[in-house]
């Protein structure tokens, strides 16, 4: 069934349905995507595309066709949800940040408004970005500050690409830096 099927004939005309092998396979950097919805709407988002952004290279195109025809998707399913539990189990253990469990991403915002005021190595953290530039210096850990996701005050960490024992140790890299703020 097409996915705007399911929807009432009133939703349909007002629905744009926006995904990409990118976060629904693991095909992260392969840039490949799509929009279903109106035909109006796709047409005029396709002509702004292809004249301000160029397409994929036929590769990357060639790729996403065979995975799409040939995907089981049920290993992806276990998989990701295997990872946000190990992500979410690991970030529980580390009680100055807080997190609303992800439904359905493979990122996740932990908010890190608790430390902010706080120094670490005597600099006083102000914002997300400080304390991914002080993550990077002291903790060697490498996260995207949230403010780059519209979300100051947050970090967002991707478990994506990670294993299960990846997560852990990164995680457990992260309580020990984040332990240190005083």
């Amino acid at each position: 069934m097409h996915l705007l099927e399911a929807l009432s004939k009133n939703i349909q005309n007002r629905t744009i349905i926006a995904g990409g092998i990118s976060k629904n396979y693991g095909m992260t950097g392969w840039r490949i995507g799509w929009l279903i919805g109106p035909e109006e709407i796709i047409s005029a988002s396709s002509s702004f595309q292809s004249h301000s952004l160029g397409s994929a290279v036929t590769i990357s195109q060639d790729a996403a066709i065979s995975l799409l025809n040939h995907v089981d998707e049920s290993p992806f399913n276990e998989i990701f949800s295997e990872r946000r539990k190990t992500m979410v189990e690991e970030l529980r253990k580390i009680k100055e940040l807080t997190f609303i469990e992800p439904q359905g991403a493979c990122y996740i915002f932990p908010s890190i408004k608790k430390l902010v005021g706080k120094k670490y190595d005597g600099v006083i953290l102000k914002n997300s970005k400080q304390f991914c530039e002080l993550a990077l210096k002291y903790g060697h850990i490498s996260v995207i500050p949230g403010e780059a996701c519209g979300l100051e005050g947050y970090l967002r960490l991707s478990f994506g690409s990670l294993t299960s024992a990846q997560i852990k140790e990164n995680m457990f890299q992260l309580k020990q830096f984040v332990e240190n703020f005083r």
